[in-house]
């Protein structure tokens, strides 16, 4: 693509020396990142400004730039420099551009709420992998496509990554993609994708140290279902319908809205039969009036949100939502969400990634539920991260402890904090000392004792890192994993 193609959207274009038929090899908004034929955004943030850096952009070998105040531009730069009102806008824009408009050429999926995302989006992945309509999926995890898969270490990426990834998707053959679309990424305006479908799973308190008020957060996640996102797609809106917010959610939306849930008032009406440590099984009634008997390996009623929420999709996309249904016993599960691990001596351990005080609550409801009374404990090990939402803390050390019959309270990615300070924080309402709330800073260490202390049939949850792989100790990034710690706990 050459530098004409890509900026004559621009009436502003102050050309210097460089033709404008040059090729453009690339685009970012980070001048570390800039090479040789690169077009550089210069992108103001709430804690940089990315015009500061343009002279570095430059020497780096940039040959185009776009700015929102041209004074910042050096006197030696040979390339194009165009000025524009909101350079946000323009790196959406641009980054679609440059890829070719990839997304409007796939089935488009985004997902947003609280909790769910990963869950909602692997089993989506599932079905449609089943009726060979393959997607691609951009999230918390990863970004992956069949066997390829990319790191990443935001829920939803920049927009060059998200168009890129959306390329790489379409030249692998995809025929769809799903994205989670964080409350952060919507209100930054990251997302420059219109979607067929918008999925909204729940919504309660999170993120309190980016958001100004839990009503901002809402808003927030509402703009995937603003009429601004919709683009020229007759797009759906599958919306929880046993959640407050959700309810909400449907009056504001333009699209046209299915809610799934246990309410009499849903199109997608689920009933749970049985729950077990083994299985689930609920009674799903589709908006045709077809009623199926649905049995998953996934435990949770959650987790019937979840198939639910993905089974709708597989419906309003017309698609054989029935074979759909025939390979849900053959899902092989989310990492890091109620992965379970079955030790030696019956204990059962969960690892899930539950870092509110809202999914805690369900989680531990839900293997509470799943216990035979009388017949185990349940011992769970938790932390809070450091430099994120401090309010949250108090909350999930009461959710614990209620919930709990013994809690290990540890760290959980500390970052730059005193992993002292945040347990002090977690602990702020309970009488310490307390034979029941075991205090550990070590996480390793705080799971060996769990299971030095678990009995057979006891459960173990570890919870809040789910599939992380890391640990971050100030800035240092250090390997480790819940589950395989679990696993060294009882057998190494």
């Amino acid at each position: 693509m050459t530098l004409k193609s890509l900026l004559n959207i621009h009436g502003k274009a102050l050309w210097r020396e460089l033709s404008d038929t040059h090729a453009v090899k690339g685009l970012s908004f980070d001048s570390r990142t800039v090479e040789d034929g690169f077009v550089y955004v210069a992108i103001r943030g709430t804690s940089g400004d990315g015009h500061r850096f343009i002279s570095d952009a430059v020497n780096n070998g940039a040959i185009g730039l776009i700015v929102e105040d041209s004074s910042y531009v050096p006197d030696f730069f040979k390339g194009v420099s165009v000025e524009v009102l909101d350079s946000r806008l323009a790196l959406q824009i641009l980054s679609q551009r440059f890829y070719g408009q990839p997304g409007d050429q796939l089935t488009g999926v985004a997902v947003t709420g609280t909790n769910g995302k990963t869950s909602f989006s692997y089993i989506l992945e599932h079905l449609l992998g089943s009726l060979n309509y393959d997607s691609g999926v951009i999230g918390t995890i990863d970004h992956h496509y069949k066997g390829k898969t990319w790191e990443t270490e935001l829920t939803t990426p920049d927009p060059v990554t998200l168009q890129k990834r959306l390329k790489d998707f379409l030249d692998l053959g995809a025929k769809a993609f799903i994205v989670e679309a964080s409350s952060h990424a919507l209100k930054q305006n990251r997302i420059n994708q219109s979607f067929d479908i918008c999925v909204f799973t729940n919504l309660s308190r999170d993120h309190m140290d980016y958001h100004t008020s839990e009503e901002d957060y809402f808003m927030s996640k509402a703009k995937l279902f603003s009429e601004d996102m919709l683009g020229s797609r007759d797009g759906f809106a599958i919306i929880n319908g046993d959640d407050p917010m959700g309810e909400r959610l449907a009056v504001l939306t333009k699209r046209e809205v299915f809610l799934y849930g246990e309410g009499e008032h849903c199109d997608f009406l689920f009933k749970a039969l049985e729950e077990s440590l083994e299985k689930t099984v609920f009674q799903l009634k589709f908006p045709d009036g077809n009623s199926v008997r649905v049995e998953s390996p996934l435990l949770g009623k959650h987790n019937i949100y979840n198939l639910v929420a993905a089974l709708a999709s597989v419906y309003v996309l017309n698609l054989n939502y029935q074979k759909s249904i025939d390979q849900i016993s053959s899902f092989k599960g989310i990492p890091g969400r109620l992965q379970i691990y079955r030790s030696p001596n019956k204990v059962s351990c969960f690892v899930d990634y539950a870092h509110t005080d809202d999914a805690l609550r369900k989680v531990l409801n839900h293997l509470r539920k799943l216990q035979p009374k009388g017949k185990g404990r349940i011992l769970t090990v938790f932390g809070c991260g450091g430099d994120r939402d401090k309010t949250k803390r108090k909350f999930m050390g009461q959710v614990a402890k209620d919930l709990s019959d013994i809690i290990f309270v540890t760290s959980d990615n500390p970052r730059t904090e005193d992993p002292r300070s945040i347990i002090e924080d977690i602990c702020i309402n309970f009488n310490l000392p307390d034979e029941l709330i075991i205090v550990e800073e070590d996480r390793e260490k705080a799971i060996l004792l769990a299971a030095q202390e678990s009995k057979p049939g006891d459960i173990i949850l570890v919870a809040g890192k789910g599939h992380e792989d890391y640990q971050i100790i100030g800035s240092e990034k250090k390997d480790f994993s819940d589950y395989e710690n679990i696993v060294k706990a009882f057998e190494g």
